[in-house]
């Protein structure tokens, strides 16, 4: 049977988890998850649908990590230690606990008018830290024209080996930037005749459908 998720995951938590568990987690974001996974890193998401004109441009996404990897990335990437990641720490960052993501889609599945798409390349990396939590922000090129009707889009962020919880909530409303040119609606929706990993984990969907206004 399928396990429902029914809260937020990127706060504060009471870990019971070793640093060992940990770093062995961040590896498998750097490296290859093992086959029988189970959740590591947990990773709030939410997105904003990019425009332009009549067209979709495509999807910026915004990683919140739990407090234990925040710390692991704060403790290797800031080098100079005074709390923050200069430019050249955003690139380590990238380099280090970041890029390897290609290699899993980048945790990004798209699927547009029924069709998938593949992600291999995003724009924009940046990281830092906000109210102490670490974050990870992005671009994923996706155009989509907007004229001869309406398109559906769907787009599902998740670790296909479950070694990342990728969780967004269905309460969220995803954003949208520069739709005055469409007339659009989203949603999220917790499918429960899709699933992943042999966990049988069900997958959050988020749904945009747009057309030329």
């Amino acid at each position: 049977m399928a396990v429902k998720k029914f809260k937020s995951l990127g706060r504060s938590f009471g870990w019971g988890f070793l640093l060992a568990s940990v770093a062995a987690a961040l590896l498998g974001l750097l490296g290859a998850a093992p086959a029988m996974a189970h959740p590591h890193v947990f990773v709030d998401n939410s997105v904003i649908f990019v425009f332009d004109g009549s067209d979709l441009a495509g999807v910026r996404v915004h990683w919140v990590f739990d407090d234990m990897f925040g710390t692991m990335i704060r403790e290797d990437f800031d080098a100079d230690g005074d709390g923050t990641f200069s430019e050249a720490e955003i690139q380590a960052v990238k380099v280090g606990a970041f890029d390897n993501l290609r290699n899993f889609d980048y945790f990004t599945f798209i699927e547009v008018d029924g069709k998938s798409s593949r992600v291999q390349q995003v724009e924009g990396f940046r990281a830092g830290f906000c109210e102490d939590k670490l974050f990870y922000d992005f671009f994923v090129p996706c155009r989509v024209s907007g004229a001869g009707g309406r398109h559906r889009v769907l787009l599902s962020l998740h670790d296909p080996e479950y070694y990342a919880d990728v969780y967004t909530p269905e309460d969220a409303v995803p954003g949208m930037e520069n739709a005055a040119g469409v007339e659009a609606q989203v949603s999220v929706f917790l499918n429960s005749e899709r699933t992943y990993s042999t966990f049988q984990v069900w997958t959050p969907e988020i749904t945009l459908t747009f057309g030329a206004r």
